[in-house]
């Protein structure tokens, strides 16, 4: 039982030590943006790739996407409406 007892008692000091320093993060001075705020052509819109003058594939803008709006196959590249700025 003391066995028992011993190792509960490590079990809880962790947990306090954990929550305790929890709070000593660090936050970034310029926190990492996981989905960039691409502007999304109409749907329907039509362009060629700057490469290779091959129409482009437009991206659903979905949560789960964190890609460019446009997709080039045969380049294997990501093109932002910037990019044709």
């Amino acid at each position: 039982m003391e066995e028992n007892l011993t190792e509960y008692s490590l079990y809880v000091y962790w947990i306090f030590y954990l929550n305790l320093f929890m709070n000593d993060h660090q936050n970034l001075d310029n926190p990492i943006k996981f989905k960039p705020d691409y502007t999304w052509p109409e749907e329907g819109t039509e362009r060629d790739c700057p490469r290779c003058e091959i129409p482009l594939q437009l991206n659903e803008n979905r949560k789960d996407y964190y890609g460019k709006p446009w997709w080039c196959g045969p380049c294997q590249w990501q093109f932002s409406e910037d990019d044709f700025s």
